[in-house]
């Protein structure tokens, strides 16, 4: 779940809103005498962010007007129509690092009045509960400069247990020793996250936006892009690959991509991925296989990211001599390509896949080629050489 908003200066401004139903998995059956106290929107940080986070943001809650699971599926693109109104707007400085919890407090309208229709004893089902609250969105303003945030659904980015959210209502009641306070949670269950940007002010405003369609990086100022949430994938063509078959008496052994971002590019608030994975595609930029690792084939090809405090140099080494090998031992004419992401890849298809790599976040890569003042892709290749006698 991704809340907040930050302007890149090489992918322009990017926003997040998070679309979410809460539901009622048992009967809400109140005390006799309750009082109602207040409806409380809950969410639990999962330590993701991606930007500022010292600066202020505004989020907003608005209630949506149709349910969530009308639909089966959405893309990162979707929408869903809401009231204009939200129901409550919070500034604050979120705390992704922390284990705090950020609670905003909804409006007593809309928890007196559900509230109520459970002391009527008439909120004893899911159905009963949607006919109230359909589902939510939290969203904040786009172009305000801060940063993206992630909270809690089942599972963090590094896939770890986290608590999820929920709508919780307050309510106390009397006693002759005093006050009892109690809750009722609405547990969230479905949810998508929206990830949209505006590249217009920026380089990346040139894509064809079709993924069949790649966009050379001579109009790209010279750059490679890599993008997660938003699906921005650098394609990488070593066209001669094949005429090492006509050096004489040499056998290529080993070859390995060294990627080095431009300097600038990487900052605390806009670290550089973890690592990159690497997978084979043909023409249409479609997936062919999943590079195997040669020192153990049964894991993908995947390069964490190396920060040479010696050298003063940051990188990523991608064993690519599988591909190599590939394209040498292939006699078709198109020796496809290679495509760069930032999660390691188990099949050919999974960048489609729910959790695949293009929907872990909005982390990016920026590097500059060959013919770039700062060069940071470079094709290392390691072969033996026989001399005649």
């Amino acid at each position: 779940m991704l809340v907040g908003s930050y302007t890149d200066p090489y992918f322009g401004t990017v926003q997040g809103a998070t679309y979410f139903q809460p539901i009622l998995e048992n009967a809400l059956s109140l005390p006799e005498g309750a009082i109602y106290d207040s409806l409380v929107l809950n969410l639990y940080y999962d330590k993701y962010f991606y930007g500022d986070t010292t600066k202020t943001t505004e989020v907003a809650v608005h209630a949506l007007k149709t349910d969530i699971l009308d639909r089966s599926s959405y893309y990162n693109t979707s929408t869903m129509e809401y009231d204009a109104e939200p129901l409550a707007k919070r500034k604050l400085l979120l705390r992704p690092n922390s284990d705090s919890t950020l609670s905003i407090r909804l409006p007593n309208t809309l928890g007196r009045k559900i509230f109520d229709t459970a002391n009527a004893n008439l909120l004893n089902t899911n159905n009963q509960w949607l006919e109230i609250v359909k589902g939510l969105v939290i969203r904040s303003d786009a172009g305000k400069s801060g940063s993206l945030t992630g909270f809690g659904f089942g599972r963090d980015s590094d896939q770890n247990a986290v608590k999820t959210g929920n709508v919780t209502l307050y309510y106390h009641t009397t006693t002759a020793d005093g006050f009892t306070n109690a809750t009722f949670p609405f547990r969230i269950q479905a949810s998508y996250t929206q990830i949209l940007e505006d590249r217009s002010n920026t380089e990346l405003s040139k894509l064809s936006g079709q993924r069949i369609i790649a966009t050379p990086s001579a109009q790209l100022g010279e750059k490679g892009y890599i993008q997660e949430g938003l699906g921005v994938i650098t394609r990488i063509d070593l066209p001669y690959l094949r005429t090492l078959k006509d050096v004489k008496y040499s056998v290529p052994n080993r070859a390995f991509l060294r990627i080095t971002p431009i300097k600038e590019s990487v900052t605390k608030q806009m670290f550089a991925p973890a690592s990159l994975s690497a997978y084979w595609c043909d023409q249409n930029n479609m997936p062919i296989s999943v590079l195997s690792d040669l020192s153990d084939g049964s894991k993908p090809v995947m390069a964490n990211y190396i920060v040479d405090y010696i050298n003063n140099t940051e990188y990523y080494l991608l064993d690519v001599s599988s591909y190599v090998s590939g394209v040498l031992a292939s006699n078709i004419s198109d020796n496809g390509g290679l495509m760069l992401l930032t999660s390691s890849l188990n099949t050919s298809s999974q960048y489609m896949e729910q959790g695949g790599a293009l929907q872990t976040g909005t982390r990016r890569l920026v590097f500059g080629t060959q013919k770039n003042a700062d060069r940071g892709i470079k094709l290392e290749l390691y072969y033996t050489t026989v001399k005649p006698n």
